[in-house]
């Protein structure tokens, strides 16, 4: 991490060098230029006029430019420090008797009861091991020392239709069957795939234990 820093710190000193010096560097320039026409006698006091009045123009611009660089950077000194809260990222499904919570591996009914919770006690119990990536590499080891292919595509297969039954039970708000989503025709694929304006009159807001032919 502080190396990191360190990096990041040295790259922002090289691009604000970087561009204050390409800021100072005509305006040096022009500084010299006018203070050397200046004391030149033999310049006409009209030349010396019109060079200093371009050339503190250039200045001005240049010099405006500068500020508002390094003015784009003095923001960042001014964020709010942050203000920290807890926020649950966890998975949280909410059904119509209840809900389920992945980080209390609990499910509850709508009065807020515990009517099921998953035993790690248990779990310890009877597995000396029990994280899954470290079982999966466990499996994968032992089927190659065993010579048993491991065959998941129908488990990868059964497992996305059972999170297709739920998407639909969930948008729907009607009971779904295995049956009914084998046989199903469901097509979600756009009939016009062109882009462009879309009536969306057509599409209706799911609302979960309502079917989806009485929500109008």
């Amino acid at each position: 991490m502080d190396e990191k820093e360190i990096e990041s710190w040295i790259k922002l000193i090289r691009v604000l060098s970087h561009e204050i010096m390409n800021s100072i560097a005509p305006i040096t320039s022009l500084s010299d230029t006018l203070l050397t026409l200046y004391e030149d006698k033999d310049v006409p006091d009209s030349d010396i006029r019109s060079n200093a009045i371009s050339g503190l123009h250039v200045i001005s611009e240049t010099s405006k430019g500068l500020v508002s660089f390094v003015e784009s950077y003095r923001k960042f000194t001014r964020i709010p420090t942050p203000t920290r809260e807890l926020f649950n990222v966890s998975e949280f499904i909410q059904g119509t008797k209840g809900s389920w919570d992945s980080s209390t591996m609990e499910i509850k009914d709508l009065a807020g009861n515990v009517v099921w919770k998953y035993d790690y006690e248990a779990e310890k119990a009877n597995f000396k091991q029990t994280d899954p990536y470290t079982l999966e590499h466990v499996n994968w080891i032992n089927s190659i020392r065993g010579n048993k292919p491991l065959q998941q595509a129908s488990e990868t297969a059964i497992s996305n239709m059972a999170a297709i039954m739920g998407r639909e039970s969930a948008y729907s708000g009607a009971e779904t069957t295995w049956d009914a989503m084998t046989a199903s025709p469901l097509d979600y694929t756009p009939k016009d795939l062109n882009l462009g304006k879309m009536d969306m009159s057509t599409f209706t807001v799911p609302v979960p234990g309502k079917p989806r032919d009485q929500n109008k």
